[in-house]
């Protein structure tokens, strides 16, 4: 089965991956954040540079939250969902939210600059650690106590029929 062969490969790549980078993150930690079999599946490809296609995908996720965290500081003037949950975010809630979009950035240069210096093993194993330190003890949290915030938002507004 071709699902079957890719997954090995995958496995295989990520332990030759993680002896030359030596990373301590499991392949468990790594994929229940990344979804690196989804991505060798959906992509039917594992790719010899392992490490950059693995660290991209971990990467990828907090990025593409970037547009939500800065709408919730500064909404669209007509993006009335950004509106009502900017209304809900108390002062120090928006620093919060700067701090983390500033978290994020680094993690995103810092993986650029890694791609561009030379991909020291070393490095890039320690960045692997370190982003799966972020995404448990940081952006996890961070993210589920803002959408349960703005999860009871909504749901206020239904039983109040509707915003005003």
């Amino acid at each position: 089965m071709e699902k079957e062969k890719i997954l090995q490969e995958l496995k295989k790549q990520f332990d030759l991956t993680k002896k030359r980078l030596g990373f301590k993150s499991t392949f468990g930690e790594i994929n229940s954040f990344a979804y690196i079999e989804d991505m060798a599946l959906s992509e039917n490809f594992v790719s010899n540079q392992f490490s950059r296609q693995m660290i991209n995908r971990m990467i990828d996720s907090p990025n593409g939250w970037l547009g939500e965290l800065y709408s919730w500081i500064y909404p669209g003037q007509m993006d009335i969902i950004h509106l009502n949950e900017n209304k809900q975010i108390s002062k120090e809630e928006r620093q919060e939210i700067l701090d983390m979009i500033d978290r994020i950035m680094y993690l995103v240069r810092k993986n650029k600059r890694i791609a561009f210096d030379g991909l020291k093993p070393e490095e890039e194993g320690a960045f692997v650690d370190e982003i799966i330190i972020f995404r448990k003890e940081y952006f996890n949290p961070f993210m589920l106590k803002y959408h349960k915030k703005f999860e009871k938002l909504w749901k206020d507004e239904i039983t109040k029929g509707g915003i005003e």
